[in-house]
């Protein structure tokens, strides 16, 4: 999605940024597909086991004062829209652990928005 944004913005964003801010939408959508992945990132990192990674994320991002909605960059409906299209078409697609299309690409920069 970082990718497809700023592909669509006329504004220079942060790809790191926008990472950092779309982070937690990603994992909270993936869970299902890779919750053991999560527990075993949970204990290398010596988190409890009931710890929420995404929830971690946005603290973490929180603690590093990085920009918490995409609308921080001045990115849009209008942008998110378009940048959906392109979110489902990008190489690192192939690669995500649960199936992504355009609708839940939309839907995660939605909640990020």
């Amino acid at each position: 999605m970082s990718h497809a944004l700023a592909g669509v913005s006329r504004r220079r964003l942060d790809h790191g940024a926008l990472n950092a801010v779309l982070l937690p939408h990603v994992l909270a959508f993936n869970a299902p597909a890779v919750a053991s992945r999560y527990e075993a990132i949970k204990r290398e990192l010596g988190w409890p086991a009931g710890t929420d990674l995404a929830d971690a994320m946005v603290r973490l991002r929180e603690r590093l004062a990085l920009p918490a909605r995409l609308g921080e960059f001045g990115v849009g409906s209008r942008d998110i829209e378009r940048a959906a299209v392109f979110a489902e078409s990008d190489h690192a697609n192939r690669t995500n652990p649960r199936r992504a299309d355009a609708s839940d690409y939309l839907a995660i920069m939605r909640a990020a928005l």
